[in-house]
């Protein structure tokens, strides 16, 4: 598992301020990079328009979300640390106010120059490009807020804003210039000087994950090309997902800009459709997983009154099933039979796979001898909607006491009742809304 939270935090528990619930720092940081850098950037625009996503649960005092430069691990800190909380937390990142002098601080160098004359260049080259200026004042048409971008030109009646991204831009500097020019219905796009697969700066996978995993270069090559064929040309970066999940190492091509997918709305340009291609990839992977749980539905039921049915199709299906994840058992009978027949017997109730005449005699089986699956079984009846069945058939009303026994036993957390969780992955193909 891919820890990324501090192991010890000096804020163990936040307040989500949506749900309303409190959550271990790690659990919202979870194990997943790129969905963590994605928050990231949420919780800073939630800061910077006042809708904070989360605070510290013991005072009530928003919370950002940073790294530690040394073990490269995240946690929370207050917004403000004045001295309330018991829960004390020191970061080692800059305060807004010093990353925002370090980037501008940055604008004076020799690279961000050279880069600004590379884009400018560039897009004068290019007749797709108008009013293009350099370092001009941008004043907010609403807000009275102003910017001094890099460059920005007119493309195609859109307005186009360019910012050079170094190592000193911050995520306070990126959050803040995108919401400002999502207000003023500019696009912003930050370009590279140059981008590495490995060792990236937190602040890179910042733009990158946050820009559908596309960044863009601009550099001597790209700049040539651009003047002497007189379209803009860039070197995009970018990574692709994996069938079986994850990306892909990165690619790289040098794209003309009117090959990009611009969209204002959600601040973003890129090449390559990443979002698109896990769409299409889980799109496939459900319609394979369908075609899956169809059939082997129809083989169970069939091999309720033919016991060859399953034996013959088995090797066919263990093979399927791996191609999803799941390994099944070596043969059919290690599958227990009682469990599949139970919720099927839920999903459509009647009964499957015994002479029973009631499916209420499938519960009293469950909960009376079978224990361990009986949290599964309860899911089964909620989704499936079973509860008012139940009650219809429960004439004794044997099973409303049983109810009551199971559920104080639960409470007490007694041990037969803990799930057997050994078949979840097999269920969770046949039965994936039970999960």
């Amino acid at each position: 598992m891919n820890i990324l939270a501090v192991e010890d935090p000096a804020i163990p528990e936040v307040l989500d301020l949506s749900s309303g619930l409190h959550v271990s720092a790690h659990q919202v940081i979870g194990t997943d990079y790129e969905k963590l850098i994605q928050l990231r950037m949420k919780i800073k625009e939630g800061l910077k328009i006042g809708i904070p996503l989360y605070a510290c649960s013991v005072c009530g005092i928003a919370v950002s979300l940073l790294m530690h430069k040394v073990s490269r691990h995240f946690f929370f800190r207050h917004v403000k640390e004045d001295g309330r909380c018991p829960q004390i937390s020191r970061g080692e990142l800059s305060r807004e106010e010093i990353n925002a002098r370090k980037y501008n601080g940055a604008k004076e160098s020799a690279l961000h120059r050279r880069m600004k004359s590379l884009v400018a260049q560039s897009l004068a080259a290019d007749k797709e490009f108008s009013d293009i200026k350099v370092e001009e004042r941008w004043k907010g048409s609403l807000s009275g807020e102003w910017r001094q971008p890099d460059i920005c030109a007119t493309y195609r009646g859109v307005k186009i804003v360019f910012e050079i991204q170094l190592s000193t831009t911050y995520l306070d500097v990126i959050v803040e210039r995108r919401l400002f020019y999502q207000r003023e219905g500019a696009l912003l796009i930050w370009i590279f000087a140059e981008f590495d697969d490995e060792n990236r700066r937190l602040l890179q996978d910042d733009v990158f994950y946050n820009n559908n995993q596309n960044v863009f270069i601009v550099n001597e090559e790209s700049a040539a090309f651009s003047i002497s064929a007189g379209l803009f040309r860039l070197s995009c970066v970018w990574s692709e997902p994996l069938p079986n999940g994850g990306s892909s190492l990165l690619r790289r091509k040098m794209v003309l800009f009117n090959e990009l997918t611009l969209s204002r709305q959600t601040q973003r340009a890129f090449f390559f459709d990443y979002a698109g291609a896990c769409e299409r990839i889980a799109k496939e992977k459900t319609t394979v997983a369908d075609s899956l749980r169809e059939r082997f539905e129809q083989a169970w039921m069939a091999s309720l009154d033919n016991t060859e049915v399953m034996p013959r199709l088995w090797g066919s299906f263990r093979k399927e099933f791996r191609a999803q994840g799941v390994q099944l058992p070596v043969y059919h009978n290690q599958l227990h039979a009682i469990l599949i027949n139970a919720i099927y017997s839920a999903k459509y109730g009647r009964v499957v796979g015994w002479k029973y005449t009631r499916f209420i005699e499938v519960a009293h089986l469950i909960a009376g001898g079978y224990k361990s699956y009986l949290w599964i079984f309860r899911e089964a009846l909620k989704v499936y909607d079973r509860g008012q069945q139940l009650m219809d058939e429960d004439k004794s009303g044997r099973w409303a006491v049983r109810v009551e026994i199971y559920k104080a036993a639960i409470k007490k957390n007694d041990p037969d009742y803990i799930s057997d969780d050994k078949f979840f992955p097999v269920l969770e193909v046949l039965f994936p809304e039970l999960f």
